[in-house]
């Protein structure tokens, strides 16, 4: 049985949520609250295995938002609902540490989807967003050798903390070839981490 808390300061927004919720798994357990302040109270008594948000509630930033729940629960399966700007938010709220975002303005089978990734551990975007990722404007390096297009694109992925099963999915190529091409950035930018590859690489 899995443990859903869902923060929403629209009380339609809750109840769908919770009937979509209830169809995938009868047997969850849903809290619905309405403030951060409520959500609080929710998670410093309860664990929960999936924290649904919308990122525009009482004037908080995206990683505000997400630095808050982090302060009060250990899951990082947070699912962003929303109505803000898709190609402008969900690569940020990846980057602050939420585990996907999806459109309220959504179809109802693409929510479904979204929960069923999310609370499955994996990350999940909408396939424009995954498209806008691979599109993005191009990694600029100060210095040589030059990566091929692949690897570029792997590593536009890795830095938007991306994890290897995740970006062969958003590349549809084998796991074992984002494999070879981070082995192949990391040599050809002499980084050992992540961390130092975002510290050497300007995006």
């Amino acid at each position: 049985m899995s443990k859903i808390l869902i923060i929403d300061d629209v009380f339609l927004y809750q109840l769908s949520l919770g009937e979509i919720i209830r169809d995938l798994d009868g047997k969850s357990e849903i809290s619905h609250v309405s403030s951060l302040h409520d959500g609080e109270a929710a998670l410093k008594v309860a664990h929960f295995d999936l924290i649904i948000v919308d990122i525009q509630i009482q004037g908080y930033t995206v990683i505000d938002m997400i630095d808050f729940i982090g302060r009060f629960s250990n899951t990082n399966r947070i699912l962003i609902f929303s109505l803000a700007n898709e190609n402008v938010y969900a690569d940020r709220c990846l980057i602050a540490g939420a585990k996907g975002f999806v459109l309220k303005s959504s179809q109802r089978q693409q929510i479904e989807t979204a929960i069923f990734t999310v609370l499955s551990g994996k990350r999940y975007v909408s396939e424009n967003v995954h498209r806008m990722l691979l599109a993005a404007i191009p990694v600029v390096l100060p210095y040589e050798p030059k990566l091929v297009p692949r690897e570029k694109e792997v590593m536009h992925l890795v830095l938007q903390g991306l994890n290897t099963r995740e970006i062969s999915h958003v590349m549809k190529i084998m796991e074992s070839t984002v494999c070879t091409y981070r082995a192949n950035i990391f040599r050809k930018l002499k980084v050992k981490n992540v961390k130092d590859l975002a510290t050497k690489v300007r995006v």
